[in-house]
């Protein structure tokens, strides 16, 4: 993006024309990349972490469940007791019904975390590394094939122009100095024209990433 950069100065050397819509364009794309290459390492860090909270949970569940299950004999053991428990059996069971709720929460909240924020996030992490690499190789390809035809227009520019002041000093004829100055005009209209695609790929990589 650099180089972007550095030819949009040298084209506004040449053409006098306002270019600060392209320069914008470009830094706002570049920054584009930047920030979603920054938010890499972030996102990924995140996943990490939740994938480590539902391994705990996992196991918290798994454990509270053994529990449960192990006051469940209990309390079942009180409410078919011939004595004065089956009172007490019936407050353990419904302990054991109120908790088995609590269980219910934390698997629902695991599996959230598991099918939800961390699969989903995980998916479109991988999704967004893999386009933000094929958009910043397809831009560059595109700028390197720019930049050539761009490069090799303006040299045959300031050739021209070296001719023509040369010609207009020398007291060419008249008939060859207005065909060198056509031919100049020419070429400048068509790097002109480079400039204006260099600007629409700037814009398409802009419509791209949903600016």
């Amino acid at each position: 993006m650099d180089e972007i950069k550095l030819y949009i100065l040298r084209m506004d050397e040449m053409s006098g024309g306002s270019m600060d819509e392209i320069k914008l364009l470009a830094g706002i794309f570049q920054n584009i990349l930047q920030n979603g290459k920054n938010l890499q390492p972030l996102v990924s860090e995140f996943i990490t972490q939740t994938g480590k909270l539902e391994t705990q949970l996992r196991a918290t569940s798994k454990t509270l469940s053994a529990v449960l299950e192990s006051f469940n004999v209990i309390a079942a053991r009180a409410s078919n007791s011939n004595s004065s428990s089956p009172d007490i059996g019936h407050c353990l069971t419904q302990v054991y019904i109120h908790n088995k709720a609590m269980e219910s929460y934390l698997t629902a909240i695991t599996n959230g975390l598991c099918n939800g924020v961390n699969g989903l996030l995980r998916s479109r992490s991988e999704e967004m590394k893999r386009s933000l690499g094929n958009l910043e190789k397809q831009h560059s390809r595109e700028f390197k094939k720019l930049h050539h035809n761009i490069k090799r227009k303006m040299e045959l520019v300031n050739k021209l122009q070296k001719k023509l002041k040369k010609e207009n000093a020398a007291g060419s004829n008249k008939e060859e100095v207005d065909k060198l100055s056509e031919v100049l005009t020419q070429t400048r209209k068509s790097l002109a024209a480079e400039y204006r695609v260099l600007e629409e790929q700037v814009q398409d990589s802009l419509m791209v990433t949903g600016c």
